[in-house]
C-alpha cells in the first residue's frame, strides 16, 4: 500500500486537483508551506485533530469557517485519491473485508458477531470499492458549494464525515 500511496499523491489526477485548491494554498502559504498533496494531507490531518480536539489551529492560522470548508473539500479528495486512485488498488484494499462480509451472508456460519476497524481507512476503502465516494464526488462538492451557495450535494462523500 505504501508504493501506491506514494504514486497517488503525486500523479496527474493529484496536479489537477492541486491546481483547483490552489488559492487555498497560496493563502496558507502565509503560515505553513505546503509543498506538494502529501504535505497537504499531512497538514490537513493536524488541522481537523486539532479542531476535533477544541484547539487553536497551528501556525497561527486564523479561524475561518470557508477556509476550513476548502481545506475539508481538499482533504475528501486527496484522501479518495490515495485509497481509490487505482482499480487494483481498491480490489487489494478491499478485498478482505468484502470477503468476509459475503461469506457472513451467504454462507450458514456459526459465527454471529464480527468485529471490524471503523477508521477512516478502511471505511474509504470498502465504500470505494462500492463507487460510494470517488474522487469525482469529493470534486463535484467543492465545485457546487462555491457555485451554488454554500451547499454540499453528496453529504455522504465530505469528509471528516467517516474519521474516527
Amino acid at each position: 500500500m505504501q508504493t501506491w500511496y506514494v504514486a497517488n499523491y503525486f500523479d496527474l489526477p493529484s496536479w489537477n486537483a492541486w491546481a483547483k485548491f490552489k488559492p487555498m494554498i497560496n493563502f496558507l502559504d502565509n503560515y505553513v508551506k505546503l509543498k506538494d498533496p502529501l504535505a497537504f494531507t499531512e497538514f490537513s490531518d493536524v488541522i481537523f485533530v486539532d479542531l476535533m480536539a477544541n484547539k487553536t489551529l497551528p501556525y497561527g492560522i486564523p479561524y475561518d469557517q470557508d477556509l476550513l470548508t476548502n481545506i475539508s473539500f481538499a482533504r475528501t479528495f486527496f484522501l479518495f485519491h490515495f485509497w481509490g486512485g487505482q482499480k487494483k488498488q481498491v480490489e487489494v484494499a478491499a478485498y478482505g473485508l468484502l470477503e468476509r462480509v459475503q461469506r457472513f451472508l451467504t454462507d450458514n456460519v456459526a459465527t454471529k458477531f464480527a468485529l471490524f476497524s471503523g477508521h477512516d481507512s478502511n471505511v474509504y476503502a470498502f465504500l470505494r470499492a462500492l463507487n460510494v465516494l470517488t474522487e469525482d464526488c469529493a470534486m463535484e462538492n467543492f465545485e457546487y458549494y462555491w457555485e451554488h451557495g454554500k451547499e454540499i450535494i453528496n453529504p455522504i462523500c465530505h469528509y471528516p464525515i467517516f474519521a474516527s
